[in-house]
């Protein structure tokens, strides 16, 4: 049997990336990518995490390769172009050539990519179109929907219509996305929860439990499945529709 050799693009940034190459970073989309990695990492399955982390400045600057670990996996930081559509552009071209000469060494053979990014979707497709490799989306949300340019909700709208049409698998944030995938190799994952080995306060379980819940009350993100979960606790929430 092949075994399974797992390449993930995603947007994950050590802290030593952050400050070499000015980026800003999510904090949620850090740990989830690197729950992704270990949860790979428990099975026998090799993973490697290919991430563009580029920034918008205009220095027109040049990055070259860098490599990482991130858990116990390798992680490759590809090159870019430091400018605005042109980090966009020299990002998908680094990623897509990365890709290839993995891929044609035999070190990978299957694809995992965040979202609906083109620095993702467009290396992903092609070494599908090129080499039959199956390709996995972890769907987190759409990532035309809201945007302020009318150029990216075009764009976004076609790679993403486009790409749920081929792809072989998908982790899905909630059932909500299931009618736009058109596979059955589904798996619905709300998100990542660490059991504490110890806990600075031992008397907590002993007390009330009040949760607080602040941000976008939007059903896409799965706040009823929170809602609907959490009712046996007192909650307040606050946030915007």
């Amino acid at each position: 049997m092949e075994a399974i050799k797992i390449a993930y693009l995603a947007d994950y940034k050590s802290q030593e990336i952050i400050k070499s190459r000015n980026l800003d970073y999510s904090l949620a989309g850090n740990n989830k990518a690197k729950s992704i990695i270990e949860c790979i990492e428990k099975t026998d399955m090799d993973v490697i995490l290919i991430s563009p982390a580029s920034n918008n400045s205009r220095s027109f600057k040049f990055y070259g390769l860098e490599k990482g670990k991130v858990s116990c996996s390798d992680i490759v930081y590809t090159p870019f172009i430091s400018f605005p559509f042109i980090n966009l552009f020299s990002s998908m071209v680094f990623v897509t050539l990365y890709l290839l000469f993995m891929i044609v060494g035999g070190k990978y053979n299957r694809i995992l990519f965040y979202n609906h990014s083109p620095k993702f979707v467009v290396p992903s497709l092609i070494m599908k179109f090129l080499f039959d490799i199956p390709i996995y989306v972890e769907y987190e949300d759409s990532y035309f929907r809201g945007a302020k340019r009318i150029t990216k909700r075009i764009y976004g709208f076609f790679l993403e219509t486009v790409t749920n049409r081929v792809i072989d698998g998908a982790i899905l944030v909630n059932s909500f996305y299931v009618d736009n995938v058109r596979t059955k190799n589904i798996v619905i994952c709300r998100g990542f929860a660490k059991r504490l080995a110890h806990t600075r306060d031992r008397d907590l379980y002993d007390k009330e439990i009040r949760i607080g819940y602040t941000g976008g009350l939007d059903d896409i993100r799965g706040i009823d499945t929170f809602v609907n979960s959490a009712m046996k606790f007192p909650m307040e929430i606050d946030g915007k529709k």
